[in-house]
């Protein structure tokens, strides 16, 4: 907590600790695929292009695996306090709440999808929304990309960025605060201009799931349903037949982001009037 009978330098020393301790975790996450990539280079002798096509999924799943084994090879328990993490209940309610997070984050993505898709046929984005998606499903290990975008990287970046990060910036900001910055961060990690321009709104939506449940569990769950949703669209782009058939014109794409944003707020209606499942 910030305390007033500090002074300005004792408070610079004591935010900048806070934060370096609160990003230290999000770094590591970041840098170490991208080290073993570097690493992947040099003994192949491959290009930074080359080696993500073709095995950037790899080098992403050990790095994220080992920076999981050293967040949890010593104090496990204490770290899934810190970070919020308990596996919840399985019963009617709690299986409920866990379904309509899924449903809401597979909705949300496809009403993403499609406005993200209209501006980039309108000529509003400066790049292609489209293939930016193919592209992340793509790859020679189709298998292992699937694994990496749908399950791993929603579970380690709701551990980083919703469990770490908000925790520990807590230590000197308020909850507003660390949430904001932890999504501007979440956001620009994304590094694709198009992905950003929605990564900030989904960074918010997660922190207020993981905080209002007090379980990034349930942000997961969101998370994983947002990214499953691209995989079906990843396929259908995949197929010039069902490309056309059903996102051959610009009302096609329109209708389905309107039904699909319908459907996310109708769950997410539903979602709140659910109460808080208690472990």
């Amino acid at each position: 907590m910030r305390n007033d009978d500090l002074s300005r330098q004792q408070r610079l020393w004591a935010a900048g600790t806070v934060v370096i301790r609160a990003f230290r975790p999000a770094m590591l996450y970041l840098l170490l695929p991208s080290v073993l990539m570097g690493i992947g280079m040099f003994f192949g002798n491959r290009t930074a292009a080359e080696i993500a096509r073709e095995s950037g999924s790899f080098y992403y799943a050990i790095g994220a695996l080992f920076c999981l084994w050293l967040f949890l090879k010593r104090r496990r328990e204490q770290v899934f306090q810190e970070v919020a993490f308990a596996v919840p209940k399985l019963d009617r309610s709690g299986g409920k709440k866990l379904a309509l997070l899924a449903g809401m984050g597979v909705c949300a993505s496809l009403t993403i999808s499609a406005v993200l898709t209209l501006l980039s046929r309108l000529g509003w984005l400066w790049s292609d929304y489209t293939a930016s998606t193919s592209a992340a499903y793509g790859g020679y290990d189709r298998l292992l990309v699937i694994i990496t975008n749908i399950i791993l990287s929603p579970v380690m970046e709701e551990l980083v960025f919703r469990g770490f990060m908000i925790r520990r910036l807590e230590g000197w900001f308020s909850r507003k605060q660390a949430v904001l910055i932890s999504a501007a961060f979440f956001a620009v990690c994304h590094v694709n201009p198009v992905w950003i321009l929605y990564a900030f709104a989904m960074g918010l939506l997660l922190a207020r799931i993981a905080l209002r449940e007090d379980n990034i569990f349930y942000s997961m769950i969101f998370h994983i349903g947002f990214n499953l949703a691209a995989l079906p669209i990843s396929v259908i782009n995949g197929s010039a037949f069902w490309e056309q058939l059903l996102f051959g014109s610009c009302w096609k794409v329109c209708m389905i982001g309107a039904a699909a944003g319908a459907a996310a707020a109708f769950i997410y209606r539903c979602y709140v009037k659910e109460e808080k499942v208690y472990d």
